[in-house]
């Protein structure tokens, strides 16, 4: 299995684990409809909710569920992120932000965009 293998890499060398993908794309930009931008920034944020729950309760199986039901990039590689945070014993993830990119740059098409910081328990003594 894939997560088994970056795991033996990590714990072998030492190295940092950093995942990175973007959550929901919406509007015209990605062959949706031409809405507003209040309403393709609520459809995104409302397409998000479920992904960025699965995160936080590093449910990889779930994550993959709520997938089917948005237009997140990288899905598969998230869910492998969070087997490999789970066996490294990360298993405290805290949403540190979240936002669209319209919230930043107005525009017609959208993209959900999260950031996470996962750490072992207190007293683990993992990083």
């Amino acid at each position: 299995e894939i997560a088994e293998r970056i795991v033996a890499i990590v714990a072998r060398s030492g190295a940092t684990l950093i995942g990175t993908t973007d959550f929901s794309h919406e509007g015209p930009s990605y062959g949706g409809p031409l809405w507003s931008m209040d309403e393709v920034t609520s459809l995104t944020r409302a397409k998000d909710v479920p992904l960025l729950q699965a995160v936080l309760s590093m449910d990889a199986e779930h994550l993959l569920d709520a997938d089917k039901r948005s237009s997140m990039c990288g899905a598969g590689a998230a869910a492998t992120f969070l087997m490999c945070c789970r066996r490294l014993g990360l298993v405290e993830p805290r949403l540190l932000r979240y936002i669209v990119n319209t919230e930043v740059t107005p525009c017609l098409s959208t993209t959900g965009f999260a950031a996470f910081d996962f750490r072992a328990p207190a007293g683990s003594g993992k990083n």
